[in-house]
């Protein structure tokens, strides 16, 4: 999917949890960020005007999804139920 973006759009970034995957993507000419979802402090990511594409799994436990709502945090509600609704 990445590669079929970069063919479209000047800059895509993938989202890792650590150095292997990222030297992955910077090998394929994918900027990478390494954070790790079950951490609660994920750093802000640069989300505003971009298209996110979550892959993650679930969490192992319980019913709700803990990892994505820390990676959203930094964007407006409004933003995420338009995105959600089209």
């Amino acid at each position: 999917m990445a590669d079929a973006y970069l063919k479209q759009c000047d800059q895509v970034t993938g989202l890792v949890r650590g150095p292997i995957s990222a030297e992955v993507l910077k090998s394929a000419g994918i900027s990478a960020l390494e954070a790790d979802l079950d951490n609660p402090q994920v750093p802000q990511l640069p989300l505003q005007r971009a298209q996110l594409f979550y892959f993650t799994p679930s969490p192992g436990e319980g019913i709700a999804d803990t990892r994505v709502m820390p990676l959203l945090k930094p964007v407006h509600s409004k933003e995420i139920l338009t995105a959600l609704s089209t």
